[in-house]
């Protein structure tokens, strides 16, 4: 059975109609990160030493991925609610701490993958661009070549 997009989106905004506290993860999430990002300003400006931002920048990105994989998980699971019958508020609470860390590792997971291959195409695209002494453009090209195969070679090596 195929369906076309706009019917998706009409499916959709009749379940969030029904079940508005769906929307309520996504609501946190937003206020939590204009605060954060907020307080972050603020300590980036009082930290004076490299070691010092880099320690933050990484508390400020792994606490980051903590707060987004809790609420992630909760979302899925009212999502699977709305199917089964009506969303309650506690569906986030249960679902959000029983699959938080899983959602937290994948997520992980896709970052480094990510990480990966942009540091192995930027690495070997450079090589190739000094080895061959090829113009800019070309290297370019090569860059957004290597790193598109990566990334698609790695979405059709999971699925």
């Amino acid at each position: 059975m195929t369906e076309d997009i706009f019917s998706i989106f009409r499916k959709a905004l009749r379940d969030l109609y029904k079940n508005p506290i769906i929307a309520i993860p996504s609501l946190i999430l937003f206020i939590f990160f204009i605060v954060f990002s907020w307080v972050s300003v603020k300590i980036n400006y009082a930290l004076q030493t490299t070691l010092m931002l880099s320690l933050w920048f990484g508390f400020f990105i792994l606490l980051s991925l903590l707060v987004i994989s809790f609420f992630l998980s909760g979302l899925i699971g009212m999502s699977v609610e709305t199917v089964r019958k009506k969303v309650k508020l506690n569906h986030l609470w249960k679902y959000s701490r029983n699959f938080w860390f899983r959602n937290f590792l994948i997520i992980l997971i896709i970052l480094i993958v990510y990480n990966i291959i942009w540091f192995l195409s930027h690495n070997v695209t450079l090589l190739i661009g000094q080895a061959f002494n090829l113009p800019l453009n070309f290297a370019q090209i090569l860059y957004f070549l290597f790193y598109f195969s990566g990334l698609a070679g790695i979405i059709i090596f999971l699925d």
